[in-house]
């Protein structure tokens, strides 16, 4: 029988994950705080990498299971502005990484994952900002947010983070990226992008094919008869249904998801007990049940 003093507690495990990440970005002069933060000090700023542990955390060596997750953040603050850059981890909500693995021991494989990402888009964006910001920021597009094409995570990067380096003339090529990458068109797409990585694995590809374009498009177009006559109209709303007629010619998967999202949230959350579209929501309350695995 194993002695009970050799078992890790969650605050083991926990404690395990952040001295390995730790030992990676160590050789990059960032320091081990009491409070579990990792931080480094620099001229024109501060890089810390803080954890939220999950108060639900819990490990039974008797039966054999637990969970011990955590949420991963990276901040660059500047002087008076916290998260001027900002990597953070999920498509949508914070992500809660399972440091438990087989055994309930550590899970190596995932803080060496968790580290992967935060070495390429944080550990060297504060070597970049450190030996040559500049060329940092060039490096870095000048965008608000950057993410790959399954949304795993995102980076942004604040206005006050260029002010603190002085580089007006970079400031005019931020402001217009901001305006094109806020723009209607542009927003909703990656919205629909974001939505359909985000749910892809819980739907059911029989349920999508079972549904007609005939019907979806039926429901499509009374959502947005309906919207336009609400103060919910704008030009977002109206980027969004050209976009999911665009959907059409294409993959049956992503269609169905557009419309949907077209529907839940947008007339279903929105007007949940409106008589006028007392039909439509059960619909799409049914589209959900179908949809949903």
């Amino acid at each position: 029988m194993t002695d009970d003093t050799s078992r890790d507690s969650p605050k083991d495990i926990f404690q395990q994950a952040v001295d390995r990440l730790y030992s990676y970005m160590q050789p990059h002069g960032f320091t081990l705080l009491k409070s579990n933060e990792i931080k480094r000090k620099c001229g024109k700023f501060t890089a810390r990498v803080f954890f939220f542990r999950s108060y639900k955390n819990y490990i039974s060596h008797e039966e054999g299971h637990g969970s011990v997750t955590t949420e991963v953040h990276c901040l660059i603050d500047v002087k008076g502005y916290e998260g001027a850059y900002r990597l953070s981890f999920g498509n949508g909500p914070a992500e809660k990484f399972q440091l438990l693995g087989e055994g309930l021991s550590l899970d190596t494989a995932t803080v060496d994952g968790i580290w992967a990402v935060i070495e390429s888009r944080f550990v060297d964006v504060v070597n970049g900002l450190e030996d040559d910001p500049l060329e940092q920021f060039v490096k870095m597009g000048l965008m608000p947010e950057a993410s790959p094409s399954d949304f795993s995570h995102k980076c942004y990067l604040k206005r006050p983070l260029l002010e603190a380096f002085g580089f007006e003339g970079l400031l005019h090529t931020y402001d217009e990226n901001c305006k094109l990458f806020y723009s209607p068109d542009v927003a909703e797409r990656r919205g629909q992008d974001s939505y359909f990585e985000m749910i892809r694995d819980q739907i059911d590809p029989d349920y999508c094919e079972s549904l007609s374009y005939s019907y979806l498009l039926e429901l499509l177009e009374e959502a947005y008869r309906f919207l336009r006559t609400t103060e919910r109209y704008n030009e977002h709303v109206e980027a969004e249904y050209r976009l999911c007629l665009e959907r059409k010619d294409g993959d049956k998967a992503r269609f169905v998801i557009a419309v949907f999202q077209f529907l839940y949230p947008g007339t279903y959350v929105r007007f949940p007990r409106n008589k006028a579209i007392r039909e439509l929501n059960k619909k799409t309350l049914s589209i959900y049940e179908g949809l949903i695995r």
